[in-house]
């Protein structure tokens, strides 16, 4: 049998960011309540084929849907949606750019996204959406949806979630240590844990 890798105990180093190769996600852990919660996340695509979760989940096509993706060719599809209200009213759909680095900021009240660095905001929404909690784990670097998202080529510089103010995640990208066993993974400054890939393969950092 394969011997399963030894899970991180200490951070080894604070890293720029964690990559993916469309192959690794992961689990934070939280269900989203579009009436609480707030979400921001800071990545850059660096490559698009097909429709690719960025983070989030919903339980179906217009029901507690509380996402990003990015299409297939290139737009970014940020949401804060559930079932009856009408998808095109609490969404907002752009091009985006791969290999260029952006903020996105999504609550039941206002979803944008700026680019990093700068004060240029290339697209927001402002209508409020309905009540709603999500009966998924949200998910990075991926959808925990109904239907079948790639996972994104990203870099992932930083996300927090916060519900009513409050953090509940604050995830730093890191190489962390288990075990005599280096692991690039996410560090929750929150829950003060390690959250590591679900996924296939391995995330990257930088050389």
């Amino acid at each position: 049998p394969v011997k399963p890798k030894p899970l991180p105990d200490v951070v080894e180093e604070e890293l720029e960011y964690i990559e993916s190769s469309g192959a690794q996600y992961i689990d934070t852990g939280v269900q989203l309540n579009s009436e609480t919660d707030e979400v921001e996340i800071d990545f850059k695509i660096t490559g698009v084929n097909a429709t690719s979760g960025i983070f989030g989940s919903r339980d179906g096509a217009y029901a507690c849907n509380y996402s990003l993706h990015c299409t297939a060719e290139g737009s970014f599809n940020m949401v804060c949606d559930n079932q009856g209200s009408g998808s095109s009213q609490h969404r907002f759909s752009l091009n985006g750019n791969s290999n260029t680095r952006y903020i996105v900021r999504n609550s039941r009240s206002s979803r944008s996204l700026v680019e990093a660095g700068t004060s240029k905001v290339v697209g927001s929404d402002t209508q409020t959406a309905e009540s709603f909690s999500s009966t998924r784990n949200a998910y990075l670097f991926w959808g925990n949806v109904e239907t079948a998202w790639q996972k994104a080529k990203m870099r992932l510089y930083g996300c927090k979630i916060t519900r009513g103010g409050v953090p509940l995640r604050d995830f730093v990208p890191c190489r962390a240590l288990g075990g005599g066993v280096e692991t690039v993974c996410l560090y929750d400054k929150v829950t003060k844990g390690f959250f590591t890939n679900m996924g296939e393969g391995a995330f990257s950092g930088p050389v």
